[in-house]
């Protein structure tokens, strides 16, 4: 690839947390299949038009095309260059490593290696797939529909979106070979769907928190049960709890939740680390119950520990440090997902 003008933004909102949530997702479930270690890391952001990048193309790029459906439509594209295409495809079907550095050098990129590719892209779409689906306010699912090839001079697969691209710049690491640059692409319009707001120059934020804000109800039911390691969460949450009228019950720091006692109560978990302990205390409470809802505080929020949360059965991750708003809104979030699951749908008239 020939060098391009990305309009970088600093944050990325919340597609930026949920798109690092897929990456680990992604590096996880191609792991357990290959067993090679895999990484994936966001370089940079931004906007781009869609001309520019097709001008900076100046290499075959192998690409998985995904669809973007339910409640939300459009496009979602990951490109690679041809060595980390082959050697993707390679590793799938477990070819000798030697043979795997022979491909790379010699850019070799054939049917198989498209076949397979294809079969990559159905485990990496099924990462944000899952990731998404449990985070997004509205209904999404995402599913790859094709593996093809980007190719210099022209777009005549309709791999890019029309119009103005978000672009995702990232570092990918397979093994011990040499590391290459990815590209994760979708039109501005999906981007900010699925941002749920606009994402400026300043990531978004700023007019994100304030769109949030305002849909923040006065008053909220529900009674919300605080598992912290201090008593700073559960001073944070009695402050957030007094703004809406929100029932909080503070255990004392470093109690072990009981299941039995949790019922119709929403379940505020502090992870302050990687300690397998806080992980196996919120896979216990989705195994008692699969309907209590639990709302994972972490304080240390990388990609890792938000993905083990994830899969420990959190419906939510809140990052550490927050403010009582940040709480609440996650707290809302849930609120809302469980009363839309049990409102009854409206019985035809008679």
């Amino acid at each position: 690839m020939k060098g391009f003008d990305l309009k970088k933004i600093g944050g990325g909102g919340e597609l930026r947390k949920l798109l690092d949530a897929s990456l680990g997702t992604m590096e996880e479930n191609f792991v357990a299949l290959v067993e090679r270690p895999v990484s994936m890391k966001v370089l940079e952001v931004g906007f781009l038009p869609r001309e520019d990048f097709l001008r900076a193309v100046d290499e075959t790029l192998p690409a998985m095309v995904g669809q973007v459906s339910k409640d939300y439509d459009g496009i979602i594209s990951l490109l690679f260059n041809l060595a980390d295409a082959a050697t993707l495809s390679c590793l799938l079907r477990m070819v000798a490593p030697e043979v795997v550095e022979e491909r790379r050098e010699g850019l070799q990129y054939g049917e198989e290696d498209r076949e397979a590719f294809g079969e990559v892209g159905n485990i990496l779409f099924s990462a944000v797939d899952e990731v998404f689906r449990k985070n997004l306010p509205k209904a999404v699912a995402f599913r790859l529909v094709n593996a093809v090839e980007l190719e210099p001079g022209g777009d005549g697969e309709g791999i890019l979106p029309e119009g103005e691209l978000f672009l995702v710049r990232l570092a990918i690491k397979v093994g011990d070979f040499e590391e290459g640059e990815a590209y994760l692409v979708l039109s501005q319009l999906l981007a900010e769907a699925l941002n749920g707001g606009p994402l400026d120059g300043k990531g978004g934020d700023g007019q994100e928190k304030a769109e949030e804000d305002d849909a923040l109800p006065e008053e909220m039911e529900g009674n919300l049960v605080v598992f912290g390691t201090t008593e700073a969460l559960g001073k944070l949450a009695r402050e957030a709890g007094e703004k809406v009228g929100l029932q909080v019950d503070v255990r004392p720091p470093g109690e072990v939740p009981n299941p039995a006692t949790l019922k119709d109560c929403l379940v505020l978990l502090e992870i302050p680390d990687e300690e397998e302990k806080y992980f196996q205390w919120c896979r216990r409470l989705k195994k008692a119950d699969p309907d209590v809802p639990i709302l994972a505080a972490l304080g240390w929020p990388t990609k890792r520990n938000v993905l083990l949360a994830f899969k420990a059965g959190a419906d939510q991750i809140l990052g550490l440090p927050c403010s009582p708003t940040d709480l609440l809104r996650k707290v809302w979030k849930i609120l809302k997902d469980r009363q839309e699951e049990t409102t009854p749908e409206e019985a035809p008239a008679s």
